[in-house]
């Protein structure tokens, strides 16, 4: 593709301008989750609980508003780690292979973004929502966000049912149940997705590689052998229970070593 003339002053190329693109859009993004949140939160304590107490009992209301407040604050401290933490960066090292773009360490799964313009150690994907890329030290967050944003939307979707089933239907608890039906049906796809890249110890650019690239899939190969050992990889557990829970703690792992791998041999 050709590069494209900004106000007759200097070009862009597609993928400079791709990049940009992705870089301004990701605050307005941040306050479009925000605002988002915030909505649901609203409606549910100003229209919904109010309209469903009536039926359920103050106990009863109770416990489902404790529930909706514990996957309120799991999606807030993890989208929060996961945006602060960043994806963590190569330290140089001898033993490191070169990046051919930025010049920089690389050592093995690391990648080179071209929107942050620097290698990312385990490097997932770039991600606008996060304006950071997802990567060895906040991949935990980012899934974990992924996970509670579901099933808050899910929580959302059945609380915002009852209220938009009975006629006239209030237009905040309307909107609200549509919003989140729509999204729970999408980030479940999405959230499934990264569980099963999470189980099969793979990242979303060494998956793409193992099949795009039949005749060297050893290098992209860095399962351990297990899906719990390699949840361990990402979470620092092999606990189902522990990985959910939030937890602020470094992992274990360095992001440039992988042990129990055809690459530790």
């Amino acid at each position: 593709m050709e590069d494209m003339r900004i106000g007759g002053l200097f070009t862009l190329s597609p993928e400079k301008f791709g990049n940009a693109f992705i870089r301004l859009i990701g605050p307005a993004l941040l306050i479009v989750l925000i605002l988002l949140v915030t909505f649901m939160t609203y409606t549910y304590f100003s229209e919904l609980l109010p309209y469903f107490i009536t039926f359920t009992g103050p106990w009863l209301g109770m416990l489902i508003t404790s529930l909706g407040l514990f996957l309120l604050f799991n999606i807030i401290i993890n989208y929060y780690y996961c945006v602060t933490k960043g994806p963590g960066h190569p330290v140089d090292h001898p033993d490191y292979q070169r990046c051919k773009t930025c010049k920089g360490p690389k050592p093995q799964r690391a990648h080179h973004c071209s929107v942050c313009n620097r290698c990312v150690l385990k490097m997932d994907h770039h991600c606008p929502w996060i304006m950071n890329c997802v990567g060895h030290k906040n991949h935990r967050y980012f899934v974990l966000f992924l996970v509670y944003l579901t099933l808050g939307c899910f929580f959302m979707t059945c609380a915002s049912y009852s209220r938009f089933s009975v006629k006239p239907r209030n237009s905040s608890a309307h909107v609200c149940f549509l919003l989140a039906f729509v999204f729970s049906i999408v980030l479940l796809l999405f959230t499934a997705w990264h569980v099963f890249l999470i189980f099969a110890g793979a990242t979303t650019i060494e998956l793409f590689g193992f099949y795009g690239d039949p005749e060297n899939k050893d290098k992209y190969n860095f399962s351990r052998g297990s899906w719990r050992k390699n949840m361990e990889i990402v979470f620092g557990t092999t606990s189902l229970i522990t990985a959910v829970m939030p937890s602020g703690k470094d992992l274990p792992y360095d992001g440039a070593y992988w042990p129990d791998t055809l690459h530790a041999i």
